[in-house]
């Protein structure tokens, strides 16, 4: 069944840490009143005019927040400059070569190739100056084309919902912008993305941060936010299943 919870107007799913707290809600409750029972009435360690401290739920309305990336990377950098002082400081006292104490990266990845553990990302453009110096034009043979083959996600990302309510009314709009390529050839075929977990391209889209989740149907309105709502997987893997049904 996935997870239940959902906004019977809006389609959107609450989040998996949402439901976890709110199925463990009770239980919490229960392991905090016997604590307080312990520590202020049976052993004393605690004065029953202490504050207690809150719980700190994510709720529906209020997800949490995310680490930001600049914040994740502030105390891998505090880390390095306590490290880097301490192997300086020692280098010094030992009267070590200051040459060769830079030769040395201090982390388990270089940073030149890695952050965090993960691998840097490339960007697929700066390839095309690379792959256009080899290729040669020629513009006097004209080719016989009759099938045209659409990349599905592209589509949909250019594609902005604009003035439609409905993921039904913008079915039709993808449709008619597919149709207009019919113009010179006979045949159409898209082809979708398959989003597996091992992929390269997973720790790329995790960078890149999750979306709200928001069950795709013909009647469910269009998110406000489309950039977000295309960050989700399972939103678009189940927005690609939708348009291809249509198509």
């Amino acid at each position: 069944m996935g997870n239940p919870f959902m906004n019977l107007n809006s389609k959107v799913v609450m989040p998996e840490k949402v439901v976890k707290a709110l199925k463990n809600m009770y239980s919490l409750g229960t392991e905090k009143y016997y604590q307080i029972m312990e520590e202020c009435f049976n052993s004393n360690s605690k004065s029953i005019g202490d504050t207690i401290p809150r719980n700190k739920l994510v709720m529906f309305s209020k997800p949490g927040t995310e680490t930001t990336k600049e914040g994740g990377r502030l105390p891998e950098l505090k880390n390095d400059r306590a490290l880097f002082s301490r192997l300086y400081i020692a280098s010094q006292t030992r009267e070590g070569d200051v040459d060769e104490f830079f030769r040395h990266e201090n982390q388990s990845t270089p940073p030149s190739l890695a952050t965090g553990g993960q691998m840097r990302q490339g960007d697929t453009h700066n390839l095309l100056d690379c792959l256009e110096e080899n290729l040669t034009h020629s513009h006097n043979n004209s080719l016989d084309v009759g099938c045209k083959v659409l990349d599905g996600p592209a589509v949909v990302h250019f594609l902005c919902p604009g003035t439609c309510c409905t993921f039904e009314e913008y079915a039709k709009v993808f449709l008619q912008d597919v149709v207009k390529e019919l113009g010179t050839v006979s045949r159409i075929d898209i082809v979708w993305d398959i989003y597996k977990s091992d992929s390269l391209k997973t720790v790329t889209r995790e960078k890149r941060g999750c979306g709200p989740r928001r069950r795709v149907s013909s009647s469910t309105r269009i998110p406000s936010n489309w950039p977000a709502f295309l960050r989700n997987i399972e939103n678009k893997e189940e927005l690609f299943r939708f348009l291809a049904q249509k198509y």
